[in-house]
């Protein structure tokens, strides 16, 4: 229906390139790459639009998403001839040298990104840096350079990216996200308590979100800092959701939510505070852990049940915490829950899944086979469905 009216619209008013663009990320999202490529083609043939920095940059998307990286780069080097302040097109082509191994072209893409003097006005921070908006006075974006840091930090330059973030954090100061990647990379090249500084100056910002909490507790748990970590976890469970940008998809926060731009406060945070607060508990186990540990999951479960729609994966999270309850599970709670979020999400594979689990080591197979084949319907919609994901979006596992 949607491409149905922006195709209405780009036949009255041909000229109108936003329309084009629009039609190209529709055909994008449904994964046509084809129209998409030859809609935006046809939108940079208009009258004074064959420099447009904003139908190149989506272009060199397109390509990205079709794995065509040099046609991608070809795309984004004419994003910055026409634009110089586009800093996006200098995190994607960092990118797309990523991709294709050619480490030092990246590295010299997100250097001269990140030295880029924007002007006009954005969004700012993360959320900013998506698309080619401009920053007033700043030097790239957080994004940009988190980016950069991300790279070499997987690359084992762990000192040359605590170098990044702490420059990124001079120009970026109240960015929780920054904080967030930084601790992450400090912790995984075994500076413990550096990454505990770090996740303070985050807990440290005016409003920190939830998040910064969940990494703080989930630190000092990792560090075997059980009453310091019950200490965040209670502190964040009692801080209130606030209007914020959602977290970038690099961040490893245990399991994916479907996160998207805030422009009102989300308990999403909030709920990811409680469930890792309710399986750390659980998986301590002394008694009354897994009391605690409940009692946790009802009080998302009531914060959730006010919010707009319900939250399949809490659901699921739930199950499985029923399913594996050190000494207290219990197998009708568990398919209580695992009905209830396939209920609420029949197409979210991983809860299909996750039931068969359940099923099969309940010794009940033929349910089992039934749950498996839901799961594996469930993943060739997933396939069709509209994507939200930056085809340059760099994959969790990688050090």
């Amino acid at each position: 229906m949607i491409q149905r009216g922006i195709n209405r619209a780009s036949v009255e008013d041909p000229d109108y390139n936003r329309l084009y663009q629009g039609l190209a990320q529709v055909h994008d999202a449904l994964g046509d790459v084809d129209s998409a490529r030859s809609t935006l083609n046809r939108a940079l043939r208009l009258p004074r639009q064959s420099n447009n920095p904003h139908l190149l940059f989506a272009l060199g998307l397109v390509e990205a998403r079709a794995s065509d990286f040099p046609a991608a780069r070809l795309h984004f080097e004419s994003t910055l001839a026409a634009a110089p302040w586009f800093v996006a097109a200098y995190r994607c082509l960092g990118r797309v040298e990523e991709e294709l191994g050619r480490y030092a072209a990246a590295r010299e893409h997100y250097a001269r990104g990140a030295t880029v003097r924007t002007e006009g006005t954005s969004f700012g921070g993360h959320g900013g840096a998506l698309g080619g908006v401009r920053l007033e006075g700043t030097r790239g974006t957080a994004a940009l350079w988190c980016s950069w840091a991300t790279m070499e930090r997987r690359l084992g330059r762990f000192s040359t990216a605590a170098r990044l973030y702490d420059r990124a954090a001079m120009i970026f100061p109240t960015d929780p996200w920054l904080y967030l990647l930084w601790a992450e990379a400090l912790e995984v090249a075994g500076d413990v308590d550096a990454a505990r500084a770090v996740l303070k100056r985050a807990l440290a910002l005016p409003e920190p979100p939830h998040h910064a909490y969940a990494a703080a507790a989930g630190l000092e748990a990792r560090a075997g800092e059980d009453e310091a970590a019950r200490h965040l976890f209670t502190q964040g469970g009692k801080v209130e959701p606030v209007q914020t940008a959602a977290p970038p998809k690099e961040l490893g926060l245990g399991f994916t939510l479907p996160f998207g731009r805030r422009d009102k406060p989300s308990t999403d945070g909030l709920l990811l505070l409680l469930v890792a607060h309710a399986q750390w508990e659980a998986a301590l186990g002394y008694a009354g852990c897994v009391t605690a540990a409940r009692e946790l999951f009802d009080h998302a479960e009531a914060i959730d049940a006010a919010a707009p729609t319900r939250s399949a994966w809490l659901l699921r999270m739930r199950a499985q915490f029923e399913a594996d309850a050190p000494g207290k599970s219990s197998a009708q709670l568990a398919r209580h829950y695992f009905t209830r979020a396939v209920n609420e999400a029949p197409a979210d594979a991983a809860a299909w899944n996750a039931f068969a689990a359940f099923e099969l080591a309940g010794a009940t197979p033929e349910r089992a086979n039934v749950y498996a084949q839901r799961a594996a319907e469930a993943e060739l919609l997933s396939a069709a469905r509209v994507r939200d994901r930056h085809p340059l979006r760099r994959k969790r596992g990688a050090a």
